[in-house]
């Protein structure tokens, strides 16, 4: 006489009684459909119309036309050769307007004659050659496009 295994109906039932829990458990899950989606945001590149008036040891940014520009969003570059001045983080809440005059120094930045709240001033002097060009970088941060390249005869650092 052949003898019966009881064990195996017996993990098959629960096996059983397992899947029903599990399925109950995934079946009260929310089940409504959720977005996934990242929301696009465009960032809008200003406009601007600026001049420069570059002498030794400052340079005058002149807001001639175009968009407001918010100060803490642009990152100045200036060069001569290989010496630079990089100006980040400029002000608080300053804007620079059309008609507005940005005056930059190794050591400071004023809107209008206003010190402002430097964040960043980097300044490096290796490589000052005479006779190279100044030239002025305006970057606008959100976006990493330079609103403006102007270049003057003039030395920045002497």
């Amino acid at each position: 006489m052949r003898r019966i295994n009881s064990n195996v109906p017996l993990m098959a039932v629960v096996g059983l009684i397992i899947i029903i829990i599990v399925s109950g458990c995934i079946s009260d899950q929310n089940t409504a459909p959720t977005s996934n989606i990242t929301q696009n945001s465009t960032i809008t590149t200003p406009q601007l119309s600026i001049t420069a008036e570059v002498e030794t040891g400052l340079v005058k940014l002149n807001n001639r036309d175009g968009d407001d520009i918010d100060l803490r969003n642009i990152t100045i570059v200036i060069e001569q050769g290989d010496a630079s001045a990089i100006y980040e983080k400029i002000g608080q809440s300053d804007r620079f307007v059309k008609g507005d005059t940005l005056y930059l120094t190794s050591t400071d930045v004023s809107l209008n004659g206003k010190a402002l709240n430097t964040g960043k001033i980097s300044i490096n002097k290796s490589g000052i050659v005479e006779g190279y060009q100044t030239a002025i970088t305006i970057i606008h941060i959100p976006s990493g496009d330079i609103l403006a390249r102007i270049t003057s005869a003039e030395g920045f650092f002497g």
